[in-house]
């Protein structure tokens, strides 16, 4: 599909601009659902995404070398959908900050169809009025992350901007009604990162501790009120934590041991993180009982009744209905080693958006079609 985006450039150079607004609309357009790279599915019907593609180009050469491929600036679009992400249109101007090499498209949520925030690179826009207008909230920040349980929104970031200049002084800001952010928390941790958010106030982060010394292991703290208190948290290992209240989570591991495999261990907590027990574990040189597979988790994700677990690879998806211990690959999904995100909705319906590659959804947590 051709994209317009040359044409667009005056909308892209507006995002110096606090809100931006007037620029062209290509509203209405279709979009197929393979230039959807994320999603955030508010019904089982309806959704708003954010297109992708490719961030190469063919620069030709001459007419028999063929071409060479180079990075090219286009402008990220808001998208949605009312038909369970089966097909999309755009909706809106486009977001005022393009993806670059250097700014690529990172994350997004949305708690209605109209409001919500989007992160590209190191910067977080926001929307009331389905990308109509968009504010820029943050410029210039450093390892944003951004979560959403129901309606409450966080943002993680540094506080003192892009790595890799100083450790990261690790705070928290949650979404206020309007499109705006509150002040940051400070989170007791330095070289900080949100792993799991797992309750409307619940989540979990990872560093080095108030005072970071060389050789100093991981910490962990958790938060149960949205940053106002921390708490230690004894973990096995780092890696993305997902989960539901009231305190039944699940903790995946991994060490790459190249070519995108590696040991990967799964963890399950039904106390809130007191203790924890490996369920699951693979090995690229060794058995892996129970299924699991040695891929490099690309993406964890919980299905909304907590009772059944997704880790997607680089290639694939696996599931699980007990809790982590056997796994079982998901048939006719491939991702094609792009990134992949998922949207979840009770009981078990899921969809897993992977730009430049596809889309794909299940209503019972079994059987996935494609989009």
């Amino acid at each position: 599909m051709t994209r317009s985006w040359w044409a667009l450039t005056a909308c892209v150079l507006a995002s110096a601009l606090a809100l931006t607004a007037g620029c062209s609309s290509t509203a209405g357009a279709v979009v197929t659902a393979r230039d959807v790279a994320a999603i955030d599915m508010l019904t089982p019907r309806v959704g708003v995404g954010v297109t992708e593609t490719s961030l190469f180009s063919c620069k030709l050469t001459s007419p028999t070398a063929g071409c060479q491929s180079e990075f090219a600036p286009f402008p990220l679009e808001l998208v949605a959908t009312t038909d369970g992400g089966h097909s999309w249109r755009r909706e809106g101007v486009p977001i005022p900050y393009a993806q670059t090499d250097k700014l690529p498209f990172s994350s997004m949520v949305f708690v209605t169809k109209r409001a919500g925030y989007v992160q590209v690179g190191e910067s977080l826009v926001s929307t009331t009025d389905a990308g109509q207008h968009w504010r820029t909230l943050l410029t210039g920040a450093g390892l944003l992350t951004l979560s959403v349980w129901g309606s409450s929104v966080w943002v993680a970031e540094c506080a003192n901007g892009p790595l890799p200049t100083s450790p990261c002084r690790a705070s928290l800001r949650v979404g206020l009604p309007g499109g705006v952010l509150s002040s940051p928390t400070a989170v007791p941790l330095t070289a900080g990162q949100l792993i799991g958010r797992v309750g409307p106030g619940v989540g979990v982060f990872s560093g080095l501790g108030p005072t970071p010394e060389v050789q100093q292991p991981e910490q962990f703290m958790v938060t149960t009120d949205a940053g106002r208190s921390w708490a230690p948290l004894r973990v096995p290992c780092g890696g993305p934590v997902v989960g539901f209240d009231p305190g039944r989570w699940w903790l995946v591991c991994a060490q790459d041991g190249g070519m995108n495999q590696g040991i990967v261990r799964v963890y399950a907590t039904s106390d809130s993180g007191h203790n924890w027990l490996e369920v699951a574990s693979a090995n690229p040189v060794g058995p892996s009982p129970g299924g699991l597979s040695d891929s490099i988790p690309q993406a964890v994700a919980v299905s909304a009744d907590g009772q059944r677990l997704w880790i997607a690879g680089l290639n694939g998806i696996q599931s699980s209905t007990d809790g982590g211990a056997s796994w079982q690959d998901v048939k006719g999904v491939n991702l094609g080693g792009w990134r992949p995100v998922f949207s979840m909705l009770p009981p078990e319906h899921a969809w897993l958006a992977v730009g430049n590659q596809g889309m794909w959804t299940t209503a019972d947590g079994t059987t996935w079609r494609a989009s």
